[in-house]
C-alpha cells in the first residue's frame, strides 16, 4: 500500500531523500512550513511526517524539536533516518559559478556552505526550502543567480550543476524523524505509563 507522507519544502527536497530511504512506495505531500507537516498528520491527511532534527555541521534544528515538543499529545515519532547531504550549486543553462552574484537556499544549507560562498564572494539569500529555492530560480531565469539544493532538485526543475559537494564538512549529515499519528494503543500506553509513575 502506498503511503502519504508530508514534508517541508518542494519536490526534490532533502526531506523527500529520506522519506524515500524509509519507504518503497510513497505519495508525497510537500508542505510549506514545519508545522503544516504535523499538522497534516494529525489531521489524517498524511499518513507520516517526515522532518529534519539535527545536522552534524550547524546542530540541533531547534524549530523542529519545539514542534515535536508542541504535537507530542497527538503526535509520535515512529523511525529515524541520517542522510548524508551533498550540496550542489544549481544555475540555469548558461549559466557558469563566474556568472553567479546570488545565491538562494534554506539558512541551514547556507550556513553549511559558508567557506565555499565566503570563496566566491557572493551573497547568500534565505528562502523556505532548498528544492524551493531551485524551483524560484528556474522560474527567475537569470543567470546571476543560484541555488543550493540536491541533485534531484536540478532534475526536477531543469537546472544544470555548477559544482557538487560545495557543504564544508565533507561528512555532512542530517538526521531526519518520521511521525505519526497517536493510535488508541498508544495512547494506551502512555496512560499505563503516566498511571504506574
Amino acid at each position: 500500500m502506498t503511503v502519504r507522507v508530508a514534508f517541508q519544502g518542494e519536490l526534490g527536497a532533502y526531506s523527500e531523500a529520506a522519506i524515500a530511504r524509509y519507504f518503497t512506495e510513497y505519495e508525497p505531500i510537500p508542505c510549506r512550513t514545519f508545522r503544516e507537516v504535523l499538522e497534516t498528520v494529525l489531521t489524517g491527511a498524511a499518513d507520516y511526517g517526515c522532518l529534519p532534527v539535527e545536522n552534524s555541521t550547524t546542530g540541533i534544528i531547534s524549530e523542529a524539536h519545539a514542534l515535536l515538543r508542541e504535537f507530542a499529545h497527538g503526535i509520535s515519532i515512529c523511525g529515524e533516518v541520517p542522510l548524508r547531504v551533498r550540496h550542489c550549486l544549481l544555475g540555469v543553462p548558461g549559466s557558469s559559478i563566474e556568472k553567479i552574484r546570488t545565491v538562494y537556499s534554506h539558512p541551514q544549507a547556507l550556513a553549511q556552505c559558508r567557506r565555499f560562498l565566503e570563496s566566491l564572494g557572493v551573497t547568500g539569500e534565505h528562502f523556505y526550502d532548498t528544492a524551493g529555492a531551485a524551483w524560484f530560480v528556474a522560474e527567475r531565469g537569470d543567470p546571476t543567480c543560484a541555488a543550493i539544493a540536491s541533485r534531484e532538485a536540478a532534475r526536477c526543475y531543469n537546472l544544470v550543476i555548477l559544482r557538487e559537494g560545495i557543504e564544508s564538512d565533507p561528512t555532512n549529515t542530517t538526521r531526519f524523524v518520521l511521525v505519526q499519528r497517536f493510535t488508541a494503543r498508544d495512547q494506551a500506553h502512555r496512560d499505563f505509563r503516566d498511571d504506574s509513575d
